[in-house]
């Protein structure tokens, strides 16, 4: 199983996420496979429990070793990656990065990739034009730049799956309960960083509950605050 994960935050819920469901004996008990980013950006969450949930706080103070349990493997050099790239037993590889824009997760999704036993499961959202939102559209001919810098096609095989409820951004639901309870209420609201017809659901319910001028800028937008 092959995860593209962002480095922060997705990565360590998903870690989480797998290591309890091996230890409810959900899931068969094989190697976690952590490479990329995710490796230095989980060492600095190990460095401040104090910022963890309750749940996570009481159970690392507790003993629980949470993102050092011997079922993580850290891939630790390019050799380690190729031998863990020739293995033939199951695994589960979490790499980033999340959109299959780059880094590791690149190598695992050429190597993993003809086999239809092998799955490329999706945690995290897609940003149109990615590699990753191609995928989920149904692209199976891949294209990518091999080691000699040459074009290099090869076909998905793999089964690909998307997971949703791991995003890292507020759902609808939540943004518009924020606004019925901020205090003071704002003049201006300025919705960004969403799919368009998203953006602008959202926003006509909050023209409905708020006295306030709301904006929905695209690309190259400009708006000045003063």
């Amino acid at each position: 199983v092959l995860i593209p994960v962002p480095a922060v935050g997705r990565a360590q819920e998903i870690m989480l996420v797998v290591k309890n469901l091996i230890e409810s004996k959900m899931i068969p008990e094989v190697p976690v496979i952590l490479d990329g980013l995710l490796i230095e950006s989980t060492s600095i969450y190990s460095s401040f429990p104090e910022y963890f949930s309750a749940e996570s706080r009481d159970d690392f103070l507790g003993g629980d070793s949470l993102f050092f349990s011997d079922y993580f493997v850290k891939v630790k050099s390019l050799n380690h990656r190729e031998e863990i790239l020739e293995s033939k037993e199951p695994m589960i590889v979490l790499a980033t990065s999340g959109m299959l824009e780059g880094g590791p997760v690149i190598s695992y999704l050429r190597s993993l990739s003809e086999s239809e036993k092998n799955l490329l499961l999706f945690v995290s959202y897609q940003v149109e034009g990615t590699l990753g939102r191609k995928i989920l559209k149904g692209m199976r001919e891949v294209t990518l730049i091999n080691e000699e810098g040459k074009q290099e096609v090869f076909r998905l095989s793999m089964s690909v799956e998307k997971v949703d409820g791991f995003s890292g951004h507020s759902s609808r639901q939540q943004i518009l309960s924020y606004l019925k309870r901020v205090s003071p209420k704002p003049q201006n609201v300025v919705f960004v960083h969403g799919e368009p017809e998203a953006v602008n659901s959202v926003a006509r319910t909050a023209r409905k509950i708020l006295d306030a001028a709301i904006y929905t800028p695209r690309n190259l937008d400009t708006i000045v605050v003063s």
